[in-house]
């Protein structure tokens, strides 16, 4: 899959799909196949049988640094972004350069950065503790 414009899956009310959440990243363009590599390592984690069920309803994004001249193939759960509006630019912007993504609940709002320190699997529980 190669990146388009999408916006997050919603249900009949406007929430994200299954009251679920959404989890965005920063993928800088220069670094990319290193990030892929984390992410996989992290989003597999996640679907282990102990976190599978908190992390169902979860959307991935990840937003490249270098707009729609990101070209890459990132794996069917992740998004490939290459636009957001300026002021979510800005914070994912700001917490990429403290090592963090964000994440948004299921009304559209900024649940909580989420510290990409430690290994995958610590991302995976840390993620899993603010998605319950």
């Amino acid at each position: 899959m190669f990146g388009n414009m999408i916006n997050a899956e919603k249900d009949k009310d406007g929430h994200l799909r299954n009251k679920g959440h959404l989890l965005m990243f920063a993928l800088q363009n220069v670094n990319r196949d290193a990030q892929l590599k984390m992410w996989r390592s992290v989003l597999e984690d996640a679907n282990s049988e102990t976190l599978q069920q908190q992390f169902s309803s979860l959307q991935v994004w990840a937003v490249c640094d270098e707009g729609a001249l990101c070209r890459v193939s990132v794996p069917k759960y992740i998004t490939l972004v290459g636009y957001l509006d300026p002021s979510q630019m800005r914070a994912l912007v700001n917490v990429s350069t403290k090592h963090q993504a964000l994440l948004y609940d299921s009304d559209k709002l900024l649940k909580s950065p989420i510290d990409l320190s430690g290994t995958s699997n610590d991302i995976a529980r840390r993620l899993a503790q603010e998605v319950q």
